[in-house]
């Protein structure tokens, strides 16, 4: 896979004009019915004074799930989003992003950046180093932010298990991050705020040494609220029976509005599921999971189908991609659209939908949490269930159910079928609106294939999944734009235990993951890849593998300073290396040997790799990989205080990373500028003019290679 290669770049991610979706299941709070919503004012107005407060930085919301948590963020962040709270700062970014079941820190952390228009990086992507550009971004005057993360509990449970266990990137990466971002959390903020939901808090219940976090447990709605919401969500009867349906939900939100569902859905009177024999299972044990289970089976057949694919989908779903997935026809989507939109309407005013506004302006569905791991966990059984199952299980006559470990191997397989479902429509999304290789200016562009990927694994296509990803050279644009978790996360779902690819494929993910996890700084998972790589490639005698890997991994070691072992890994590539079948792999290799003898101060050694390594690149016609080792001999000519040569060489550099659109174009104006002002401007412009002469750049190049 030569396009993963170690090259020795100075490039930044490229700043996204809108937040990076992939891993982020919303980025804006759910669409309410205003019919149906509570209000809940003196809990909004208690949350807005903490925030107003000016030694509070952050605000937990914490409770159990379902209770109300994120409907009560919503309607705070509605408020401040239309400055409706009087005497309260206004924000200048208001910020809602909720976190998926693959999000890491260095995900949420970039999102961040992007959201407040600020660039994530201004040098080596480093998960180390993250927390702090979002720490100056939010402390910028003028500038406050007030910012929303909505279940973020995951996030902190995976951190934390990762300690415990000492578990790699499937729950682990970004640790570092994870604590750096809680340390921000304490400190001064300057006019910005942060406010989480999360079942629990990750600081525990002393708060002495978070003296800037401030926590609020939300609990249930009052009997009073209750009662109006299922008055508005036209659940009508005595008010006893009303206050009793409130008391068996505990006043929780959600088990309020999957009661209020099922009334509506069976027909039944509110008396009779309160009090009959046959419903009197509802309000034994977990009532809020007894009620999700009631309502699934009353839902009819097209309902089912849309839940069904809805609890697939990792993001806010469009209609066409739900009629898509349920149809698996395109032809019959136009006929389908209208019928399938309406029992979309149906299922969101019962609240089993939940609504939000994606980032392509249309208008996306999704689940409940509860709803969709409910779903998930019985994916089969909710595909048959209908209201007379429910109750014939419920009262014991159901039908002899299968062994337990034959139910599960049919329930995965099914689901990996839905998620072949949902990658064939992401397949067809991206054909219409996914530029080609060369063409894509950012990861929201690429963010459909991205998906399919994701979906194809989940779908048991390891291998078709690897084959796109290498195809499709999203390999090589996730690494080129810097968005490095999101490959990891890609390349670890196709890896044993939880995927499958052929032997070779396989040691080329690990040497890749060794790369990726050495620029990150994670150095030990760097070498346990690098190692597992090396081991499956000498084992089937795979030669030019072993010399890519052993390319990556001489420059993990000289990035790390160890350069006789670097040396050693480079001249042993070498020796395996068939130039003539590989020229990309040769001329890498110049590069690299080019910067090690760079590092260890030969300039002349370092000046005839580079000119090899230009002169295979131009052969192949690389614009690209020539902007680079361009810019990389001019920065060594000017660090002999060669300057005019430098720039002679820098320059049009410049002009054709700029035209490539390549991210690193700002960080060499930016050692221009600088350069400029050490020099003064009267003698950088006299040098400027002289390189800027026509046919320069070539003379230099020829004096040099004698």
């Amino acid at each position: 896979m030569p396009g993963h290669i170690g090259w020795r770049t100075q490039r930044t991610p490229m700043q996204q004009p809108a937040y990076f979706t992939f891993g982020i299941q919303a980025h804006t709070p759910p669409i309410f019915d205003s019919r149906t919503l509570l209000p809940r004012s003196d809990e909004v107005n208690a949350v807005a004074t903490l925030l107003s407060e000016l030694r509070t930085q952050t605000v937990l919301l914490t409770g159990e799930a379902g209770i109300g948590k994120s409907t009560l963020a919503a309607l705070l962040f509605t408020q401040f989003q239309n400055h409706i709270l009087e005497g309260l700062p206004g924000f200048r970014h208001c910020i809602w992003l909720r976190p998926g079941p693959r999000t890491t820190w260095p995900d949420i952390i970039n999102a961040l950046l992007n959201a407040l228009q600020v660039s994530p990086h201004s040098g080596t992507l480093s998960q180390q180093t993250g927390v702090q550009p979002l720490y100056d971004a939010l402390r910028r005057p003028g500038q406050g932010a007030l910012i929303v993360l909505d279940q973020c509990e995951e996030l902190f449970d995976r951190a934390s298990e990762a300690q415990d266990q000492g578990t790699p990137y499937a729950v682990g990466v970004g640790l570092s991050s994870a604590v750096r971002f809680l340390e921000m959390l304490q400190q001064d903020l300057g006019e910005s705020r942060l406010l989480l939901t999360c079942t629990r808090s990750p600081f525990g219940s002393d708060y002495r040494d978070a003296p800037g976090v401030r926590e609020y447990p939300v609990g249930g709605v009052t009997i009073v609220e209750g009662i109006h919401l299922l008055q508005q969500r036209n659940v009508m009867g005595l008010q006893q029976d009303l206050s009793t349906a409130w008391q068996r939900c505990s006043g929780y939100l959600y088990a309020l509005t999957m009661f209020s569902a099922l009334k509506n859905l069976s027909g039944l009177s509110l008396h009779y599921l309160l009090n009959s024999p046959a419903y009197q299972i509802l309000w034994e044990g977990n009532v809020t999971q007894n009620l999700v289970e009631a309502v699934v089976g009353f839902l009819n057949p097209m309902q089912m189908s849309l839940v069904r694919a809805l609890c697939l989908f990792r993001e806010a779903a469009p209609l066409a991609g739900l009629v898509e997935v349920v149809s698996g026809e395109r032809a019959r989507l136009e006929a389908d659209l209208l019928l399938y939109g309406q029992e979309v309407k149906t299922l969101a005013s019962l609240g089993l939908i939940e609504c939000f506004t994606r980032p392509d302006g249309e208008t996306g569905y999704q689940l409940h949490d509860i709803f969709a791991r409910y779903l998930l966990n019985h994916y089969l059984e909710s595909e048959q269930r209908r209201a007379s199952g429910y109750l014939s299980s419920s009262l014991g006559v159901a039908n002899q159910p299968a062994s337990p470990h034959a139910n599960e191997e049919a329930r995965r397989i099914a689901l990996a079928a839905g998620h072949m479902r949902v990658a064939d429509y992401y397949r067809r999304v991206a054909q219409v609106v996914c530029p080609p290789p060369g063409q894509r200016s950012g990861p929201n562009d690429v963010a459909p294939l991205l998906a399919m990927i994701e979906h194809l694994c989940l779908g048991w296509h390891w291998q078709n999944a690897y084959d796109q990803l290498y195809t499709l050279k999203l390999d090589e644009d996730l690494i080129r734009w810097g968005i490095w978790h999101t490959l990891i996360r890609l390349y670890e779902m196709m890896l044993p235990p939880t995927g499958s690819l052929k032997r070779r494929d396989e040691g080329l993910v690990y040497s890749t993951l060794g790369m990726v996890y050495s620029r990150l700084g994670e150095f030990e998972q760097s070498r346990a890849y690098f190692t597992s790589a090396l081991a499956i490639q000498r084992d089937m005698g795979d030669r030019q593998s072993e010399a890519i890997t052993l390319t990556n991994q001489g420059e993990f070691l000289r990035m790390l300073g160890d350069l006789d072992q670097a040396r050693q890994n480079f001249e042993q590539a070498f020796s395996l290396l068939q130039p003539e079948a590989n020229p990309e792999l040769a001329c890498i290799l110049s590069h690299n040997m080019a910067l090690l003898a760079q590092q260890q101060g030969d300039f002349p050694q370092s000046l005839r790799y580079f000119l090899q390594a230009l002169q295979m690149v131009r052969q192949n016609q690389d614009r690209e990989r020539e902007s680079m080792i361009l810019t990389n001999i001019g920065l060594l000519l000017c660090e002999q205080q060669r300057y005019q040569e430098g720039l002679a060489l820098l320059l049009p550099a410049l002009q054709m990373r700029y035209a490539q659109h390549d991210p690193g174009a700002d960080a060499l104006n930016a050692f221009l500028n600088k350069l400029e002002q050490r020099m003064g401007n009267e003698a950088f412009a006299q040098i400027q003019q002289s390189a800027r002469a026509e046919g320069q750049q070539e003379q230099v190049l020829r004096m040099l290679a004698q």
